[in-house]
């Protein structure tokens, strides 16, 4: 009578398993177990032991197969990873005066950043407006985007300076009842330059 390994049945599970398969993951995994078992490599070991019993346990047998395969095709992917990634070259060292150079135009660009954002500030003050985003922002930290011109008392010196000079230009010609202060009494048209 031929036993369930001959026959390659799992009597317990009623699973069927080529003995031929189960043989030749062992034969495969001892061979390659062999070979690294000096190495101390965790995987190894436990390659080593899948081997050693994967003759008497086809199940065993076959997760070791599975291993086998999952390494290749991993090594193989690895493969191909190295040959599309290209090396990058070794960066040249730039000399001092191009380093000089690039210094000087970081400080300028913050000395010029610093004065936009005092600029945008003053104006936002004389508009009595959120200056990070003139409430344009519902998101925004400082003003939840309820920061629109007007929203708040305009500062006074600000005022005086960006937004009564335009209240001037403005101001109609013979008009003496209006003052530079009071916003136009007429429909202010802006030149259609730009518009579409």
């Amino acid at each position: 009578m031929a036993t369930a390994e001959e026959t390659g049945t799992d009597t317990g599970s009623g699973h069927a398993a080529p003995a031929d398969t189960a043989a030749g993951a062992a034969g495969a995994a001892g061979s390659a177990a062999a070979a690294s078992a000096g190495t101390g490599d965790p995987l190894s070991m436990l390659r080593a032991q899948f081997a050693a019993q994967a003759a008497d346990n086809p199940g065993l047998a076959m997760l070791l197969q599975f291993m086998q395969q999952g390494a290749a095709a991993r090594s193989a992917a690895a493969e191909v990873v190295d040959e599309r990634t290209e090396r990058p070259e070794s960066p040249q060292r730039l000399s001092d005066d191009e380093i000089a150079t690039l210094v000087r135009g970081s400080e300028a660009q913050s000395l010029e950043i610093e004065a936009l954002r005092t600029r945008n500030d003053m104006i936002a003050a004389a508009l009595g407006a959120c200056h990070v985003c003139f409430g344009e922002d519902a998101w925004c930290l400082n003003c939840g985007g309820a920061g629109k011109a007007g929203s708040v008392r305009p500062e006074p010196v600000a005022y005086a300076r960006f937004v009564k000079p335009l209240l001037r230009r403005l101001r109609p010609a013979g008009n003496g009842v209006q003052r530079a202060s009071d916003p136009p009494s007429f429909p202010m048209s802006w030149p259609a330059e730009g518009r579409q």
